[in-house]
């Protein structure tokens, strides 16, 4: 019995729609999360951790419950009393 590749199933036409699919699904969902960690203070780069399999589940959480270095710069001064 022979097993075939499932790359070979599929015709190259849905095979390049489905590739479109998935860059126009991986845009969608990298853009935002690029902006929003850059606004964080970030770097835009920690967004590539959306393609490790665990760490896109858990990155933005950490995101979420961590100290932003963009409030940290821009904090109120506060007077000395």
């Amino acid at each position: 019995m022979l097993i075939q590749p499932i790359v070979a199933l599929v015709s190259p036409d849905a095979l390049s729609f489905l590739f479109v699919l998935f860059a126009i699904a991986f845009l969608v969902m990298f853009v935002p999360y690029w902006v929003i960690v850059t606004k964080a203070g970030f770097s835009g780069w920690w967004c590539l951790l959306l393609l490790v399999p665990i760490a896109n589940v858990v990155a933005p959480w950490i995101f979420a419950f961590s100290e932003w270095p963009a409030l940290e710069r821009h904090a109120p001064i506060r007077p000395e009393i």
